[in-house]
């Protein structure tokens, strides 16, 4: 009876010791919620800097739209402005946004009046002084992180025009304009995304 007695203290003491020990085990932790898919949802601020060129012509409306000076090259465009725009993914692969851009640009070019209807000793000048867009922008996603787009609507520059005299150029007039047009185009995007660590 005696060592029946002890064998069952001894049991409960060793099950005593073993739920103590599990209770101090280290819990393990859940396993962590994958990342959430990335998304173009967004907006964003750019930078522009480059170089333009272009074509300018001056017509005489009183002359019936006759060209008064032809066709001439304008350069020396150097330009420097921003961009900002707004992303919205509507679909898995489809991704809708607005882009507007401002760039202050110095592009300008001249040449001489056409004979015989206007007097070669005049020249006309044009000066470009800025351009801007608004447009919008609809793109497929073609992987998680790139972008295949295309966009397009309104375009608008501001023009000076000079025209005087070679001769003598207190002889002269200018006049100042904001002219209005589009613009389309396309292009790709790629977006470079953090890496992520799980434990």
């Amino acid at each position: 009876m005696k060592t029946l007695l002890a064998s069952a203290i001894a049991f409960v003491a060793v099950a005593g010791i073993t739920s103590a020990s599990a209770a101090n085990l280290p819990v393990k932790a859940p396993p962590m919620a994958p990342p959430p898919p990335p998304t173009w949802t967004g907006c964003y601020l750019g930078l522009a800097a480059g170089f333009a060129a272009g074509r300018s012509e001056h017509t005489a409306p009183d002359s019936g739209g006759v060209t008064i000076a032809g066709k001439f090259d304008l350069s020396g465009g150097g330009l420097v402005g921003g961009t900002v725009g707004c992303n919205y993914q509507v679909a898995p692969q489809w991704i809708i946004g607005f882009e507007g851009d401002f760039s202050a640009i110095d592009k300008k070019g001249e040449a001489h009046d056409l004979a015989p209807l206007f007097n070669v000793n005049f020249e006309q000048e044009t000066k470009e002084r800025w351009f801007a867009t608004a447009r919008g922008r609809v793109g497929f996603n073609t992987t998680p992180d790139s972008l295949v787009y295309a966009t397009g609507g309104g375009a608008f520059a501001k023009f000076d025009v000079d025209e005087f005299n070679t001769l003598n150029p207190a002889f002269q007039a200018t006049d100042s304009a904001t002219l209005s047009g589009w613009v389309a185009g396309g292009g790709v995007e790629w977006r470079f995304s953090a890496g992520r660590t799980c434990l």
